[in-house]
């Protein structure tokens, strides 16, 4: 398997864990998402394969960097890890 389509998965994997802990509902959505971006990028990769590791680590730090209905997958680890909650700015 190449690495960038490793990394879209592990970021789909992140999301949908980190959904699923904080709303306690499977979105399923995020799987067949992930599964088409991740077709994306093996094709992608077939053309160069920098362009589709360099894709994969976009994906992959943007999917557990961004807050989406509530905490990031940074900021979940770091509440359940450390046990400080992280509050949102302007709430």
């Amino acid at each position: 398997m190449d690495t960038g389509v490793a990394l879209v998965l592990a970021g789909g994997a992140a999301t949908f864990g980190n959904e699923w802990m904080q709303n306690g509902e499977l979105n399923w959505r995020v799987p067949i998402a992930v599964m088409l971006l991740a077709g994306l990028d093996g094709a992608l990769s077939a053309l160069s394969p920098s362009a589709g590791l360099a894709f994969g680590a976009i994906v992959f730090t943007g999917a557990i960097a961004t807050p989406l209905n509530g905490k990031s997958v940074i900021d979940e680890f770091n509440s359940q890890f450390t046990g400080s909650a992280v509050k949102k700015k302007g709430k």
